[in-house]
């Protein structure tokens, strides 16, 4: 396996961080893959989201799922939203997705 190098230069703007660098209890270059794969990892929780987001504004915008107003104490739960078997199946996609 050859290996890649991708140098990073650092300014005077930058001093603070070749200062907290120095505090490191581990090596640079591992230190920048670490937070380079939180990134990765962010990125797809947020990819995550978003998907879920879309699905819930859709499911809303289709009047079949209402948000309730007021309290759990005076909500009338006895009324259940229809929720077509597509919107049902879309939702168990989402909340079963494997990370």
């Amino acid at each position: 396996m050859s290996r890649t190098i991708k140098p990073v230069s650092f300014g005077k703007q930058d001093d603070d961080i070749l200062e907290f660098i120095e505090t490191l209890d581990i090596k640079f270059g591992t230190y920048v893959k670490k937070l380079i794969r939180q990134d990765m990892q962010n990125k797809n929780q947020n990819d995550d989201i978003k998907e879920l987001i879309k699905t819930i504004n859709i499911l809303l915008s289709s009047g079949n799922i209402k948000v309730a107003q007021g309290t759990p104490d005076t909500l009338d739960v006895s009324e259940k939203p229809k929720v077509s078997d597509a919107q049902k199946s879309s939702i168990m996609n989402i909340l079963n997705k494997k990370k």
